[in-house]
């Protein structure tokens, strides 16, 4: 499993993954791994799962080559990658390692990062609605049409099917695990 943020971190992706990551453990028996960036300060966290932490400090450019390199050494070895954060990491490292993915999109990072900079005032569905570079960047960032897709709720399933094609979209609450495969 791939996340930005875990434990002892605080946000959506550190709440959800552990629960994802105990289901498929207890309830599917897969053997979990989970990558992620943290301060270096977190690196000797004591985990309930196997947990690679790198440096989100690092120089962005190491970051990015170290955490590739890290996705390509792990998932060597595993038969699916979930992905909940590094998307675009994972998948030029999945480029070589060409193993199943399923993918947990839950907006559209492009208007994320300029809404919270400001440089648009556009909603999401305005944004959405424009033909701009975020369809391009979008559709460079979704799976194949045989990767599934989990998605936290409604509003963004349109565009995830408008951009993907056949992608088969699985909808799920961060509390509601037992149907999500």
């Amino acid at each position: 499993m791939t996340v930005g943020i875990f434990p002892p971190d605080i946000g959506g992706p550190a709440t959800f993954v552990p629960k994802i990551a105990k289901y498929f453990q207890d309830e599917l028996n897969y053997e979990i791994e989970i990558l992620t960036l943290s301060d270096n300060k977190n690196s000797n966290i004591n985990d309930d799962f196997s947990v690679k932490r790198i440096d989100r400090n690092l120089p962005i450019i190491y970051r990015w080559l170290k955490t590739i390199f890290t996705i390509y050494k792990l998932g060597k070895n595993k038969d699916l990658i979930f992905v909940n954060g590094l998307g675009t990491e994972t998948t030029i490292a999945n480029i070589f390692l060409k193993k199943k993915i399923i993918r947990k999109i839950v907006g559209d990072p492009v208007w994320e990062r300029a809404y919270s900079k400001a440089k648009i005032s556009e909603s999401f569905d305005e944004f959405q609605v424009k033909n701009c570079l975020n369809n391009i960047i979008l559709k460079s960032r979704l799976p194949s049409p045989a990767q599934p897709v989990t998605q936290p709720a409604q509003p963004i399933q349109p565009e995830i099917q408008r951009n993907s094609y056949k992608t088969r979209s699985l909808e799920f609450s961060n509390f509601e695990h037992k149907n999500i495969i």
